[in-house]
């Protein structure tokens, strides 16, 4: 029979390394979960990624950035958030922020696009939309309708071109930027500019 005795430090750096290594355990195993529910969200066609393609949604978003689009499942596109849909003109992709939703109405002046108000003819001389390039035009948003303006709103083709979209030609929303990864991360829920 062994008569040694360990060593109370000895013990007690063993009683601290089990906890540590029960923590590291679970924290896998957590992360493996997130990781294949994610992966299963992607083989089931609820997230998919996409591509940035030209200038529209610049600060936002730039030509090469990464993301992690989101189908709706059963929830409408809010005032704010960033979609991809399909576009009216060719049928490709676009990636735009809804600006308007059922209920409101826009007047579209230039490239500047002011919500459920009327602008004066004072406001638009200050601007410069005055008089207006092209013409003014309003857009009473029905019910499954939705206005979408890139946030480079000079450098945009959207509704204020095509007017607004139906619910079923937007096809997910954007939920974030996974590259480059020195701007991954979540995007902002912001109005685009030029929307007064």
């Amino acid at each position: 029979m062994d008569n040694r005795t360990e060593d109370p430090q000895t013990q007690e750096k063993q009683t601290r390394k089990r906890p540590v290594g029960t923590v590291r355990f679970v924290a896998s195993v957590v992360i493996l979960g997130v990781v294949v529910g994610i992966w299963m969200l992607f083989i089931q066609g609820r997230l998919r990624a996409e591509e940035v393609l030209g200038p529209s949604m610049e600060p936002t978003l730039a030509t090469g950035d990464r993301l992690i689009v989101s189908d709706y499942m059963d929830e409408s596109p809010g005032r704010g958030d960033i979609v991809s849909l399909v576009s009216p003109g060719d049928g490709g992709g676009l990636v735009k922020r809804v600006v308007a939703v059922p209920g409101d109405f826009v007047i579209v002046a230039d490239e500047y696009v002011f919500l459920n108000r009327i602008p004066s003819a004072k406001e638009l001389q200050a601007l410069g939309a005055w008089p207006a390039k092209y013409r003014l035009s309003r857009f009473d948003l029905e019910e499954g309708e939705f206005f979408v303006v890139g946030d480079n709103a000079s450098n945009s083709y959207d509704s204020r071109f095509f007017g607004p979209v139906g619910e079923d030609k937007i096809t997910g929303k954007v939920l974030l930027r996974y590259s480059p990864l020195d701007r991954a991360g979540k995007l902002d829920h912001l109005v685009a500019r030029g929307v007064r």
